[in-house]
């Protein structure tokens, strides 16, 4: 991973295997409720980043045209990584960490989500 990436992941105080580990056995309906920050891919292939209380609920939102400015003419959208939070400060401290990151290192939270996941799902 580049070496940015890491130190700002490491600076925000941010574990992030155990992280990926939590949400990939955390399903989208018990994370509902709780401060969560998002990615979704949008129809055009970008990456928009946002938190939310209610996962499902946001997802809806976006794919519906109700939600952010950015994702209303890129629909469809797909719900492709999440991290639960204990507070919405947190929530939104990581949101604004995700969306200075480059999109290349957005990419491998996606990536290292996907594949975490994936070797979850074997257990």
């Amino acid at each position: 991973m580049a070496r940015g990436f890491l130190q700002q992941t490491k600076r925000a105080g941010w574990n992030l295997e155990s992280r990926m580990k939590m949400n990939s056995l955390l399903s989208i309906e018990k994370a509902n409720g709780k401060p969560v920050t998002y990615l979704v891919r949008c129809a055009d292939g970008t990456l928009y980043c946002g938190w939310t209380n209610h996962v499902d609920k946001r997802i809806k939102a976006h794919n519906e045209g109700k939600g952010a400015k950015y994702t209303r003419s890129r629909r469809p959208v797909k719900l492709v990584y999440f991290e639960v939070f204990e507070t919405k400060e947190e929530a939104m401290r990581r949101e604004a960490a995700i969306k200075k990151l480059a999109k290349k290192d957005k990419e491998r939270l996606v990536s290292a989500e996907r594949n975490q996941t994936q070797f979850s799902d074997t257990l």
